[in-house]
């Protein structure tokens, strides 16, 4: 059984109030091996998912609910690419390729990005 570093639980216990809470985020570094990088992003941005309009409350019982909490999100955790609040699909985009390409590049030479988009074709409209 993997235990859980104390700065993880450190960190939990000194940024969540809720008792639930806790113990999804200390499940959540169990089952997933965040590291406490990882942690504190997720705290970060659930702290500001509280506005997310959602039924799960009324809709899924409380063992069902930190089961599918994570599975419905409206926003993603971009934070790692370092934009700003406001950016472009194509500032996104290039964010985006840049951290894949230098994720492969720590992998070595056996590995190629080939490229960011490609061409489809639906209903006679071209979309990369």
């Amino acid at each position: 059984m993997s235990k859980i570093p104390w700065g993880h639980t450190n960190l939990i216990f000194a940024k969540v109030k809720e008792e639930k809470q806790r113990i999804f985020y200390l499940q959540m570094c169990k089952e997933r091996d965040w590291s406490r990088s990882i942690l504190e992003e997720e705290i970060k941005f659930d702290s500001k998912q509280e506005n997310f309009q959602h039924n799960f409350l009324k809709t899924l019982n409380e063992s069902e609910l930190s089961e599918h909490r994570l599975e419905f999100r409206d926003e993603y955790n971009l934070s790692f690419l370092r934009l700003e609040d406001t950016h472009t699909e194509k500032q996104l985009e290039n964010a985006m390729v840049e951290n894949i390409t230098k994720t492969l590049d720590q992998f070595g030479n056996n590995f190629a990005f080939m490229g960011k988009q490609f061409r489809l074709e639906l209903d006679g409209r071209k979309f990369y």
